[in-house]
């Protein structure tokens, strides 16, 4: 998945929510930030690598794989002065924020556990699409694809899907197919990352997070081409080599089944939309 860090200007307001920004897989040096008095709306935050962080409890470490909710007065005190890490959020207000976390049972300004990351970025990259390729988005779809990502994580919480710990050698290939995803990726050269058969890493990986190793790379290939689709001066025929497809036909195939519509198309939209 393309890394993202946006905010929204003017930030999305819809009835009774409201929208500040989004970051996915954001990547920051060693530091550490820290707003005693909060920013004035609900932070939700997945930290990837250990980190020190504030709660109800006080300023601690805390293992990878941690979710965070700060209120909109809470002291968001988070990071680590050891080493790069990495983290995804989204910044948001309203009673449809209060409603939501209270019907789902999650706690606020405390460390909660989930070790499986893909949860938190699949909604973050919807909520971001919705907001982001439509001039007009549509309140509906915004505001179930935050109460159902609600719904998700604390199903993972609760234990009704019991979240399996990932490897290290998994969280490190996922990491190398994020940054190399546009080149000529084969099972039988990632096999060679884990020291594992070609069966065995496809199993494993669709356990771990929820799709399959190619289904991942061509997820992360078109979200990318759906990007580079904003600058004019990019032929569709230099898009798809730029996201790893030499036949333009079957990029665009690939393109119109995932977006609905195909890449000269998709362009027009965005023309049309601004």
């Amino acid at each position: 998945m393309v890394p993202i860090r946006h905010f929204f200007k003017p930030i999305r307001t819809f009835p009774d929510f409201s929208i500040r920004g989004i970051g996915i897989l954001e990547q920051r040096l060693p530091g550490i930030t820290d707003r005693p008095s909060g920013t004035g709306d609900y932070l939700f935050m997945y930290l990837y690598e250990a980190a020190s962080f504030a709660t109800k409890d006080g300023i601690g470490k805390h293992k990878p794989g941690t979710v965070v909710i700060w209120r909109p007065t809470d002291r968001q005190y988070y990071g680590s002065t050891e080493h790069p890490w990495k983290h995804s959020w989204i910044h948001c207000d309203g009673n449809w924020v209060r409603r939501c976390l209270k019907n789902c049972g999650l706690s606020c300004n405390t460390a909660i556990a989930i070790t499986n990351a893909s949860i938190f970025e699949c909604y973050l990259r919807r909520l971001y699409d919705e907001l982001t390729h439509f001039t007009k988005p549509d309140a509906r779809i915004v505001r179930d694809l935050f109460e159902i990502w609600l719904c998700e994580l604390q199903r993972r919480v609760s234990g009704e899907i019991a979240p399996s710990a990932i490897p290290p050698e998994f969280q490190a290939l996922k990491s190398y197919i994020e940054i190399n995803f546009s080149s000529d990726l084969s099972l039988e050269s990632l096999t060679q990352r884990v020291h594992l058969s070609v069966p065995r890493l496809c199993c494993l990986f669709k356990r771990y997070f929820s799709c399959s190793v190619m289904a991942y790379v061509i997820e992360l290939r078109l979200h990318h081409a759906a990007y580079l689709l904003h600058d004019h001066n990019l032929r569709i025929a230099d898009i798809a080599r730029e996201v790893g497809y030499e036949n333009e036909f079957h990029f665009s195939r690939l393109f119109k089944h995932r977006f609905g519509a195909s890449p000269r198309k998709f362009r027009d939209n965005l023309e049309h939309d601004t």
